[in-house]
């Protein structure tokens, strides 16, 4: 198999998904586009894989050779290989630090928190804390699930909810209400649960 011909499939291997596109003149009004073909990648400071890809295109257009670990299509698989896990490394090492920060801020904090109600199901509801951009779950309890579904029965759509009780405490979508926050850290993962304190005065009534 010639060189030329593995390159090519070796730059493709790597870009085909996110940076290497061909595009057609007429979708897109960029000068760049006069050309039949249109090749787009992120600066090779960023990413090991962009410098390759550089390394492909030079050689392609015969401005550099290419090393034999480029030329040869199992020491390439074995650096794409490579590539691959430490980037998946990467990504649990910052979600892990992540979690781990998320779980020292949260603490030690025992006091009520705001937030606000994005959506609901037949089993709980969903928060937003603006503050923190944290989200969470806050399940029913038995009685919330009967009251629920005795004030969804009276509802004229059956599909969609628009309302529940929780505590005694009727709520719509988007109201503001008070929660409280636990988080728990298991094998650097954080674990957070949000609980329900009330509600505040301007955004909701007491059920009937």
């Amino acid at each position: 198999e010639s060189i030329y011909n593995m390159k090519h499939k070796c730059y493709f291997f790597f870009f085909k998904q996110k940076t290497a596109y061909e595009m057609l003149r007429s979708l897109v009004g960029s000068e760049m586009c006069i050309r039949d073909r249109y090749t787009h990648f992120t600066s090779p400071i960023r990413r090991y894989a962009d410098v390759l890809v550089h390394r492909l295109l030079a050689a392609s257009l015969d401005i550099d050779s290419l090393s034999y670990t480029m030329t040869n299509k199992q020491r390439l698989a074995k650096v794409c290989e490579k590539m691959n896990l430490r980037n998946r490394m990467a990504r649990f090492a910052s979600r892990a630090s992540s979690d781990y920060n998320t779980y020292l801020f949260f603490r030690d904090r025992k006091g009520p928190e705001h937030a606000v109600v994005t959506s609901i199901s037949s089993v709980g509801f969903f928060v937003i804390l603006p503050r923190y951009g944290l989200e969470g779950i806050i399940d029913f309890n038995e009685e919330d699930l009967k009251s629920n579904r005795e004030l969804q029965s009276k509802s004229q759509d059956k599909q969609l909810i628009l309302e529940f009780i929780v505590n005694g405490n009727k709520h719509r979508i988007f109201d503001h209400v008070l929660v409280k926050i636990e988080v728990e850290l298991k094998n650097f993962h954080k674990q957070i649960k949000v609980e329900y304190v009330g509600c505040l005065l301007y955004t909701s009534a007491a059920a009937d």
